[in-house]
């Protein structure tokens, strides 16, 4: 890299010493372990948010023999209540099953989500992306990436595009070429 990457690499990491982001890599990913540890850390520092990546690492807290929709179904619940209990938003990402690539195009709807119709039903938003570029080589605008509003309980559903640059690992608004 050259000197002004890395000066602006600087400037970046200076404004991330700032923000609060705290990352919890626990090894124990049961569904009770993960509420302690959320309980524990927001009396200890607050949180504004809770990302979870990703559900279907989730372990439930008794192996009791149930099928991945079961396991699914209850994990689901539960993590809705953690988000009351903690009175935070929790984004939740989420597998989606093998079916949207037998499409053409393999664009995701609600149905596509992986394991369990809970996810659907206990989530307050819904959102999936699609980028064309991943699926067609020829595609228009290979970098457009569909982000897709499937659900909204309290607002509307829509897409809206961005570009999304590779290199970066991040969304950019889209300029029209």
């Amino acid at each position: 890299m050259g000197d002004d990457k890395w000066a602006a690499l600087g400037e970046y990491y200076d404004k991330a010493k700032q923000e609060r982001l705290f990352i919890d890599d626990g090894v124990d990913c049961r569904i009770s372990s993960l509420r302690a540890r959320a309980l524990r850390f927001k009396m200890q520092e607050g949180i504004d948010l809770l990302v979870i990546d990703y559900l279907q690492l989730i372990g439930p807290d008794s192996d009791r023999g149930e099928n991945m929709n079961a396991r699914v179904t209850e994990i689901s619940r539960k993590i809705k209540m953690l988000a009351r209990e903690l009175e935070c938003p929790i984004l939740l990402l989420s597998q989606l099953n093998r079916n949207v690539e037998t499409r053409n195009p393999p664009i995701p709807i609600l149905a596509d989500l992986r394991d369990s119709g809970s996810i659907e039903q206990d989530a307050d938003k819904v959102v999936m992306l699609f980028r064309e570029g991943e699926y067609n080589d020829e595609a228009e605008d290979p970098e457009k990436t569909d982000i897709l509003i499937r659900k909204n309980r309290a607002g509307s559903v829509g897409s809206a595009s961005l570009r999304f640059n590779k290199p970066r690992l991040s969304f950019e608004e889209r300029t029209q070429y």
